[in-house]
Protein backbone atom coordinates (compact mmCIF):
# COMPACT_ATOMS: atom_id res chain seq x y z
CA UNK A 1 0.00 0.00 0.00
CA UNK A 2 1.59 3.35 -0.76
CA UNK A 3 0.91 6.90 1.00
CA UNK A 4 0.77 8.51 -1.78
CA UNK A 5 2.72 9.59 -5.11
CA UNK A 6 4.64 11.92 -3.52
CA UNK A 7 6.69 9.38 -1.27
CA UNK A 8 8.01 7.90 -4.95
CA UNK A 9 11.43 8.77 -6.06
CA UNK A 10 11.22 9.07 -9.79
CA UNK A 11 14.17 8.32 -11.89
CA UNK A 12 14.37 9.88 -15.49
CA UNK A 13 15.03 7.51 -18.37
CA UNK A 14 18.27 9.25 -19.31
CA UNK A 15 19.44 8.17 -15.71
CA UNK A 16 18.85 4.48 -15.88
CA UNK A 17 22.69 3.83 -17.51
CA UNK A 18 24.46 6.36 -15.22
CA UNK A 19 26.43 4.17 -13.67
CA UNK A 20 27.15 2.05 -16.81
CA UNK A 21 31.33 2.06 -15.87
CA UNK A 22 30.53 0.03 -13.03
CA UNK A 23 29.73 -3.25 -15.06
CA UNK A 24 32.48 -3.44 -16.91
CA UNK A 25 34.27 -7.06 -17.21
CA UNK A 26 31.66 -8.07 -14.61
CA UNK A 27 29.68 -11.34 -14.72
CA UNK A 28 26.37 -11.10 -15.22
CA UNK A 29 24.02 -14.19 -15.07
CA UNK A 30 20.09 -13.98 -16.78
CA UNK A 31 17.80 -16.75 -15.62
CA UNK A 32 15.06 -16.45 -18.44
CA UNK A 33 16.26 -14.23 -20.94
CA UNK A 34 15.26 -15.66 -24.64
CA UNK A 35 12.89 -12.72 -25.62
CA UNK A 36 11.65 -9.23 -24.18
CA UNK A 37 13.37 -7.90 -21.22
CA UNK A 38 15.48 -10.56 -20.28
CA UNK A 39 17.24 -10.28 -24.06
CA UNK A 40 17.07 -6.55 -23.70
CA UNK A 41 18.81 -6.44 -20.30
CA UNK A 42 21.73 -8.86 -21.82
CA UNK A 43 21.99 -6.65 -24.78
CA UNK A 44 22.39 -3.17 -22.17
CA UNK A 45 24.57 -4.92 -19.98
CA UNK A 46 27.09 -6.49 -22.83
CA UNK A 47 26.90 -2.75 -24.23
CA UNK A 48 28.64 -1.70 -21.26
CA UNK A 49 31.15 -4.42 -20.62
CA UNK A 50 29.99 -6.76 -18.90
CA UNK A 51 30.00 -10.94 -19.11
CA UNK A 52 27.02 -11.61 -19.75
CA UNK A 53 25.18 -15.71 -19.35
CA UNK A 54 22.25 -16.61 -20.38
CA UNK A 55 20.17 -19.09 -18.86
CA UNK A 56 17.05 -20.08 -21.03
CA UNK A 57 14.74 -23.28 -21.13
CA UNK A 58 14.86 -22.33 -25.05
CA UNK A 59 18.33 -22.66 -25.35
CA UNK A 60 18.70 -22.15 -28.94
CA UNK A 61 17.32 -18.31 -28.43
CA UNK A 62 19.48 -18.08 -25.89
CA UNK A 63 22.74 -18.68 -27.71
CA UNK A 64 21.51 -16.52 -30.57
CA UNK A 65 21.49 -13.58 -28.35
CA UNK A 66 25.02 -14.74 -27.23
CA UNK A 67 26.03 -14.93 -30.96
CA UNK A 68 24.89 -11.60 -31.46
CA UNK A 69 26.32 -9.75 -28.37
CA UNK A 70 29.56 -11.99 -29.15
CA UNK A 71 29.15 -10.31 -32.91
CA UNK A 72 28.99 -7.05 -31.79
CA UNK A 73 32.24 -7.45 -29.67
CA UNK A 74 30.86 -8.27 -26.74
CA UNK A 75 31.34 -11.73 -24.79
CA UNK A 76 28.40 -13.73 -23.83
CA UNK A 77 27.27 -17.27 -23.91
CA UNK A 78 23.91 -18.63 -23.88
CA UNK A 79 23.01 -22.20 -22.62
CA UNK A 80 20.41 -24.72 -21.31
CA UNK A 81 18.53 -23.99 -18.32
CA UNK A 82 14.92 -24.96 -16.79
CA UNK A 83 14.21 -22.94 -13.75
CA UNK A 84 12.13 -24.96 -12.28
CA UNK A 85 14.38 -27.67 -11.68
CA UNK A 86 17.18 -27.45 -9.49
CA UNK A 87 19.93 -28.90 -10.87
CA UNK A 88 19.68 -27.06 -14.01
CA UNK A 89 19.69 -23.78 -11.96
CA UNK A 90 22.86 -25.19 -10.49
CA UNK A 91 24.21 -26.13 -13.61
CA UNK A 92 24.00 -22.69 -15.05
CA UNK A 93 25.66 -20.92 -11.92
CA UNK A 94 28.14 -23.14 -12.26
CA UNK A 95 28.78 -22.62 -15.70
CA UNK A 96 29.41 -18.79 -15.35
CA UNK A 97 31.51 -19.35 -12.67
CA UNK A 98 33.64 -21.98 -14.60
CA UNK A 99 33.68 -19.99 -17.43
CA UNK A 100 34.29 -16.46 -16.75
CA UNK A 101 35.64 -16.49 -12.97
CA UNK A 102 32.99 -15.87 -10.83
CA UNK A 103 29.48 -14.20 -10.51
CA UNK A 104 28.52 -9.99 -9.72
CA UNK A 105 24.98 -9.71 -10.88
CA UNK A 106 21.99 -12.44 -11.41
CA UNK A 107 19.02 -11.23 -12.59
CA UNK A 108 15.92 -13.78 -11.95
CA UNK A 109 13.59 -13.21 -14.71
CA UNK A 110 11.40 -16.07 -15.26
CA UNK A 111 7.75 -15.71 -15.33
CA UNK A 112 4.92 -16.87 -17.55
CA UNK A 113 1.36 -15.38 -16.98
CA UNK A 114 -1.61 -17.36 -15.52
CA UNK A 115 -1.68 -20.75 -16.52
CA UNK A 116 -4.61 -23.38 -15.95
CA UNK A 117 -8.16 -22.27 -14.18
CA UNK A 118 -7.82 -22.34 -10.78
CA UNK A 119 -10.91 -20.74 -9.95
CA UNK A 120 -12.70 -23.74 -11.33
CA UNK A 121 -12.57 -27.43 -9.51
CA UNK A 122 -12.82 -30.21 -12.19
CA UNK A 123 -13.37 -33.95 -11.12
CA UNK A 124 -11.53 -37.10 -12.32
CA UNK A 125 -13.88 -39.80 -13.75
CA UNK A 126 -14.53 -41.11 -9.86
CA UNK A 127 -15.67 -37.79 -8.99
CA UNK A 128 -12.69 -36.49 -6.73
CA UNK A 129 -10.63 -33.23 -7.17
CA UNK A 130 -8.13 -33.04 -9.57
CA UNK A 131 -4.93 -31.32 -8.69
CA UNK A 132 -4.59 -27.73 -9.59
CA UNK A 133 -1.76 -26.33 -12.65
CA UNK A 134 0.43 -24.78 -10.11
CA UNK A 135 2.63 -24.35 -13.44
CA UNK A 136 2.43 -20.63 -12.20
CA UNK A 137 3.97 -21.32 -9.08
CA UNK A 138 6.37 -23.38 -10.50
CA UNK A 139 7.73 -20.93 -12.81
CA UNK A 140 7.58 -17.26 -11.28
CA UNK A 141 7.85 -18.00 -7.92
CA UNK A 142 9.64 -21.41 -6.77
CA UNK A 143 12.20 -20.83 -10.06
CA UNK A 144 13.12 -17.18 -8.58
CA UNK A 145 13.66 -18.36 -5.62
CA UNK A 146 16.15 -21.04 -6.57
CA UNK A 147 18.18 -18.43 -8.16
CA UNK A 148 17.70 -16.41 -4.96
CA UNK A 149 18.45 -18.98 -2.96
CA UNK A 150 22.01 -19.77 -4.96
CA UNK A 151 22.54 -16.01 -4.90
CA UNK A 152 23.37 -15.74 -1.00
CA UNK A 153 26.35 -18.36 -1.60
CA UNK A 154 27.62 -17.37 -5.11
CA UNK A 155 27.71 -13.38 -5.38
CA UNK A 156 29.19 -14.01 -1.69
CA UNK A 157 32.15 -16.23 -3.23
CA UNK A 158 36.06 -14.48 -2.92
CA UNK A 159 33.51 -11.06 -2.46
CA UNK A 160 36.59 -7.94 -2.24
CA UNK A 161 35.82 -5.11 -0.46
CA UNK A 162 34.35 -2.09 -2.84
CA UNK A 163 33.18 -5.03 -5.49
CA UNK A 164 29.87 -4.91 -7.19
CA UNK A 165 27.39 -7.51 -6.64
CA UNK A 166 23.30 -7.53 -6.77
CA UNK A 167 20.49 -9.50 -7.07
CA UNK A 168 17.31 -8.16 -9.08
CA UNK A 169 14.44 -9.58 -9.30
CA UNK A 170 11.21 -9.40 -11.55
CA UNK A 171 7.97 -9.25 -10.08
CA UNK A 172 5.03 -7.22 -11.66
CA UNK A 173 2.50 -4.88 -10.68
CA UNK A 174 0.83 -8.15 -9.38
CA UNK A 175 3.41 -7.61 -6.54
CA UNK A 176 1.23 -4.63 -5.30
CA UNK A 177 -2.40 -5.58 -5.55
CA UNK A 178 -4.29 -8.32 -7.32
CA UNK A 179 -5.30 -8.69 -10.83
CA UNK A 180 -8.23 -10.58 -11.95
CA UNK A 181 -8.44 -13.90 -13.00
CA UNK A 182 -4.99 -14.24 -12.20
CA UNK A 183 -4.54 -15.59 -8.39
CA UNK A 184 -1.31 -17.44 -8.94
CA UNK A 185 0.51 -14.40 -11.24
CA UNK A 186 -0.79 -12.42 -8.45
CA UNK A 187 0.70 -14.59 -5.57
CA UNK A 188 3.67 -15.16 -6.99
CA UNK A 189 4.33 -11.35 -7.28
CA UNK A 190 3.28 -10.92 -3.94
CA UNK A 191 5.61 -13.47 -2.32
CA UNK A 192 8.52 -12.31 -4.42
CA UNK A 193 7.86 -8.94 -2.88
CA UNK A 194 8.17 -10.08 0.22
CA UNK A 195 10.63 -12.51 0.55
CA UNK A 196 12.96 -9.99 -0.95
CA UNK A 197 11.79 -7.45 1.39
CA UNK A 198 12.78 -10.27 4.13
CA UNK A 199 15.77 -10.94 2.90
CA UNK A 200 17.76 -7.70 2.05
CA UNK A 201 19.44 -7.03 5.00
CA UNK A 202 21.07 -10.30 5.35
CA UNK A 203 22.22 -9.47 1.99
CA UNK A 204 23.13 -6.20 2.66
CA UNK A 205 25.17 -6.97 5.22
CA UNK A 206 27.78 -9.05 2.84
CA UNK A 207 27.87 -5.92 1.02
CA UNK A 208 25.23 -7.85 -1.67
CA UNK A 209 22.39 -5.11 -3.95
CA UNK A 210 18.74 -6.48 -3.97
CA UNK A 211 15.90 -5.32 -6.03
CA UNK A 212 12.56 -5.51 -7.02
CA UNK A 213 11.41 -4.37 -10.05
CA UNK A 214 8.08 -4.10 -10.56
CA UNK A 215 6.35 -3.19 -13.99
CA UNK A 216 3.28 -2.58 -16.03
CA UNK A 217 1.82 -5.77 -16.81
CA UNK A 218 1.22 -7.05 -20.43
CA UNK A 219 4.83 -6.90 -21.82
CA UNK A 220 5.13 -10.09 -24.80
CA UNK A 221 6.38 -10.03 -28.01
CA UNK A 222 3.92 -12.85 -28.51
CA UNK A 223 1.78 -12.29 -30.81
CA UNK A 224 -0.76 -15.50 -29.99
CA UNK A 225 -3.44 -16.22 -27.54
CA UNK A 226 -3.80 -13.77 -24.96
CA UNK A 227 -3.70 -15.47 -21.79
CA UNK A 228 -6.38 -14.19 -18.96
CA UNK A 229 -3.53 -12.66 -17.18
CA UNK A 230 -2.77 -10.49 -20.60
CA UNK A 231 -6.75 -10.46 -21.53
CA UNK A 232 -7.63 -8.57 -18.34
CA UNK A 233 -5.18 -5.88 -19.35
CA UNK A 234 -5.84 -5.52 -23.24
CA UNK A 235 -5.51 -2.19 -24.08
CA UNK A 236 -3.58 -0.52 -21.75
CA UNK A 237 -0.68 1.32 -22.10
CA UNK A 238 2.33 -0.90 -21.74
CA UNK A 239 5.79 -0.08 -19.60
CA UNK A 240 8.67 0.37 -22.53
CA UNK A 241 10.75 -2.73 -22.28
CA UNK A 242 14.09 -0.55 -22.88
CA UNK A 243 12.77 1.08 -19.75
CA UNK A 244 12.55 -2.25 -17.45
CA UNK A 245 15.98 -3.02 -18.69
CA UNK A 246 17.21 -0.01 -17.82
CA UNK A 247 15.33 -0.01 -14.31
CA UNK A 248 17.26 -3.60 -14.06
CA UNK A 249 20.61 -1.72 -14.24
CA UNK A 250 19.91 0.96 -12.69
CA UNK A 251 18.77 -0.41 -9.51
CA UNK A 252 21.92 -3.19 -9.52
CA UNK A 253 24.61 -0.23 -10.25
CA UNK A 254 23.39 2.47 -8.14
CA UNK A 255 25.76 2.76 -5.43
CA UNK A 256 23.87 4.52 -2.91
CA UNK A 257 22.82 2.76 0.26
CA UNK A 258 19.57 3.96 0.41
CA UNK A 259 18.86 2.75 -2.84
CA UNK A 260 19.72 -0.36 -1.87
CA UNK A 261 17.02 -3.10 -0.81
CA UNK A 262 14.18 -1.48 -2.59
CA UNK A 263 11.08 -2.21 -4.48
CA UNK A 264 11.28 -0.02 -8.32
CA UNK A 265 7.65 0.96 -9.80
CA UNK A 266 7.44 1.02 -13.50
CA UNK A 267 4.23 2.54 -14.35
CA UNK A 268 3.28 2.75 -18.23
CA UNK A 269 2.55 6.42 -17.50
CA UNK A 270 5.62 7.38 -16.11
CA UNK A 271 9.35 6.72 -15.43
CA UNK A 272 10.98 4.35 -12.90
CA UNK A 273 9.76 5.05 -9.07
CA UNK A 274 11.53 4.14 -6.16
CA UNK A 275 9.49 2.84 -3.52
CA UNK A 276 9.57 3.94 0.14
CA UNK A 277 10.84 0.54 2.11
CA UNK A 278 7.54 -1.20 4.19
CA UNK A 279 5.36 2.01 3.06
CA UNK A 280 2.07 1.36 5.31
CA UNK A 281 1.56 3.54 7.00
CA UNK A 282 -2.91 4.06 6.99
CA UNK A 283 -5.21 2.21 9.16
CA UNK A 284 -4.17 -0.65 10.89
CA UNK A 285 -1.63 -0.67 9.46
CA UNK A 286 0.08 2.28 10.86
CA UNK A 287 0.93 0.78 14.51
CA UNK A 288 2.00 -2.87 13.22
CA UNK A 289 4.33 -0.50 11.18
CA UNK A 290 6.19 1.25 13.74
CA UNK A 291 6.71 -1.93 15.96
CA UNK A 292 7.87 -3.66 13.09
CA UNK A 293 10.19 -0.68 11.89
CA UNK A 294 11.32 -0.69 15.09
CA UNK A 295 12.33 -4.42 15.32
CA UNK A 296 14.17 -4.33 11.85
CA UNK A 297 16.20 -0.94 13.49
CA UNK A 298 17.34 -2.66 16.60
CA UNK A 299 18.33 -5.92 14.13
CA UNK A 300 20.20 -3.74 12.13
CA UNK A 301 22.10 -2.00 14.68
CA UNK A 302 22.75 -5.13 16.25
CA UNK A 303 24.61 -6.57 13.18
CA UNK A 304 26.25 -3.42 11.99
CA UNK A 305 27.62 -3.61 14.93
CA UNK A 306 28.75 -7.44 14.96
CA UNK A 307 31.23 -6.28 11.87
CA UNK A 308 32.82 -2.79 13.76
CA UNK A 309 31.97 0.72 14.61
CA UNK A 310 32.30 1.73 11.09
CA UNK A 311 29.60 -0.20 9.88
CA UNK A 312 27.06 0.36 12.87
CA UNK A 313 28.05 4.12 12.09
CA UNK A 314 27.67 4.17 8.94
Amino acid sequence: MLSSDTDLVAVADDELFRYGQRVKDKVILIVGASKDIGRETAIRFAFYGAKVVIGDQDASKAQDIAHKIVAAGGVAMGTWCNATVWDDVVTVFDLAVKTYGGLDIIVANTGVPEVGKFKQVNFDSNGKPVKPDLTTIDVDLAGILYAVHLAQYYLARNRQPDDLKALVVLGSMASWHGLPQAPLYSASGCAILGAIRSLYLDFEHKDIRTAVISPSYGVSDSDGFLSPAEASTKGLELSPIIRIAGSIFYSATNPAKKANGRAWLIRHDGPLYMVPREDLDRGVFRAYNKRFNGLIATLNAVKGFSRGPGAYFS
